[in-house]
Formats: C-alpha cells, sequence, structure tokens
C-alpha cells in the first residue's frame, strides 16, 4: 500500500511537471507551440473605430481618414522580429496581443497565427497592455488612443506590472519545488518521501499564489476594458483568459493532490533501517560448515 500511494503521488507530481513545461514555454518565441499557448489575449480589431470617433470629436484634432490608419501595414507573419527591451518602433498596432508568462508575441491574424513579433524574454515580466499599445501605435495618434483607453485597471501599469510579476515568480518557484518532487520522491526511503511532501505543499502554495493572482488580474481588466466606451463608442478591445492559465490551474490541482498519497507514504512507508533489518530476518541462514568426525579405528 505504501508503494501505491508513492507511485500515484509521483504520476501527479510528474503530470503537474509536465502541464508547468506548457505552461512556462507560452508565448516565448514564435514557434508552433508557444505560440498557440498564452495566460492572456488582447483583440484590437476594433480600436481604429473608437480612434477614429475620438478623432472627430476632438475640435482641431487629427481626422483619420481610414481606421486602417492606427495599425502596422504588415501582414500575417510578414516582417517577423524581436522587440528588444525599451523599443518603440510606433510602426502601428497589431490586431492580436497573447501574453504568456515570460514574454507577450503580436500578430496581424487571429489567435494562434503566425507572429508578427515577439518581445524579449525577460527575467522580469509584467502585463502592461496599455504601455505596449501606446508603444506601438504611430506617435501622431499617441494623444487620441490615451482618450480612448478607459483610465482605470486597464491603463494602472503600475499596479498590473507589480502585481503580475511576483505572480509570475511565485509560479517559477512553484514549478521548481514540483520538479524537485518528482526528483526527490524516486528515492524510495521515508525520508525522501517526508522531503517530497514538504516540496510538493510548497509548490502547491506557489502556484496556487501565482494563479490567483493573474486570476483576478485578467478578470479586473476584462472587466475594464470589454464593455468599455469612449463618446458613446465601443471602444473595441476584447480582453479573454488565455488556455495557458487553464493549464497552470489544472498544474496545482495536480500538486495538491499528489500532497495526500506522498503523506501517506511517508508515514506508513519504512525507513531504509527498518528495510534492512526486514530483509535480514527472512534472509536464508548462511551455510554451515559440518565435518564428519574422524571413523574410529
Amino acid at each position: 500500500m505504501p508503494g501505491f500511494c508513492a507511485s500515484l503521488g509521483l504520476t501527479f507530481s510528474f503530470a503537474a511537471v509536465v502541464l508547468l513545461v506548457f505552461g512556462q514555454v507560452s508565448q516565448i518565441n514564435s514557434d508552433l507551440i508557444p505560440r498557440h499557448l498564452r495566460i492572456v489575449s488582447i483583440d484590437t480589431s476594433g480600436l481604429g473605430v473608437a480612434v477614429a470617433s475620438a478623432a472627430r470629436a476632438a475640435t482641431g484634432g487629427i481626422q483619420i481618414a481610414n481606421v486602417s490608419d492606427i495599425y502596422a501595414t504588415t501582414g500575417v507573419g510578414e516582417d517577423y522580429f524581436v522587440k528588444a527591451t525599451g523599443a518603440s518602433p510606433h510602426t502601428g498596432l497589431y490586431k492580436g496581443y497573447e501574453w504568456g508568462l515570460w514574454s507577450y508575441c503580436t500578430t496581424q491574424g487571429d489567435l494562434g497565427d503566425k507572429r508578427s513579433y515577439c518581445y524579449t524574454r525577460s527575467i522580469h515580466p509584467t502585463f502592461q497592455p496599455a504601455q505596449v499599445l501606446l508603444q506601438d501605435v504611430d506617435t501622431q495618434y499617441a494623444d487620441l488612443l490615451r482618450q480612448v483607453l478607459p483610465n482605470n485597471v486597464f491603463t494602472a501599469d503600475a499596479y498590473l506590472g507589480e502585481w503580475t510579476k511576483a505572480a509570475s515568480y511565485l509560479i517559477m518557484a512553484g514549478s521548481l519545488c514540483a520538479a524537485l518532487t518528482a526528483i526527490v520522491g524516486f528515492f524510495a526511503r521515508r525520508g525522501a518521501f517526508v522531503l517530497a511532501t514538504l516540496l510538493n505543499l510548497a509548490a502547491f502554495v506557489g502556484l496556487f499564489a501565482g494563479s490567483i493572482i493573474w486570476t483576478v488580474i485578467v478578470a479586473r481588466a476584462r472587466s475594464a476594458i470589454n464593455d468599455a466606451t469612449a463618446e458613446g463608442t465601443d471602444v473595441g478591445i476584447t480582453l479573454e483568459y488565455g488556455n495557458a492559465l487553464w493549464i497552470m490551474w489544472a498544474a496545482t490541482v495536480l500538486s495538491l493532490a499528489s500532497v495526500v498519497p506522498l503523506a501517506f507514504a511517508c508515514c506508513t512507508g519504512r525507513s531504509g533501517t527498518e528495510r534492512t533489518e526486514r530483509i535480514k530476518a527472512y534472509a536464508p541462514p548462511s551455510e554451515v560448515l559440518v565435518v564428519a568426525p574422524k571413523q574410529l579405528q
């Protein structure tokens, strides 16, 4: 029974690690798998109408002949580039923005289409959508975009950045603990199971805290922007949860599920000394050399 519980706990832990790997690689580059995994996505396809409406309402403002003027002219998958830290090319907005834990990418197509650019992977990850949009839009439309974006959670870059950075670090710490759990648990000793259980608890706490922060942040930003209007016109930005966020939650549940069987294994399993003594008790007796007495002469 202890062996079965240990195996079950390790299976759950290993499955959590596999899911965490997929969650960590989301949006780090333009490869097939990373670009189909995301924590949060933003569709700006309707933003041009709102900016054009704001331009018409502004006295002496810039008139936009075509709502597509604020978007980059590249097609899907054309002119892919890596955007370095602090770079602000102002080449125009992109239709889709997709954030992972450590980076974000853009596309002129639908979710998962070929990338237009990806942000340089960073050890300081943040989710700051308003800042990203203002960096991309042409400078002549920047003020109009600021007027359109609602002055609330969506534009609170410091708030969003600090909380999502902390959440990503918590998920990273939880991922490392989950990986160590899967490694340590293979040493079939009571002490190893105790350490694996403690590491697994730490993994669950880190993953749960990080996932709940990301979920709350995305929920608040989503409610702030999806129904927002400017001058009576819908802002035209749609923010949605990504599949990588649900992958993180699945890994969190698996991490919690592995705690009980690992704890049972460490409480009922035998230590290394007890196992050795048990083996000795059932070992066959050593051979006894019998010397026949000399025959009487």
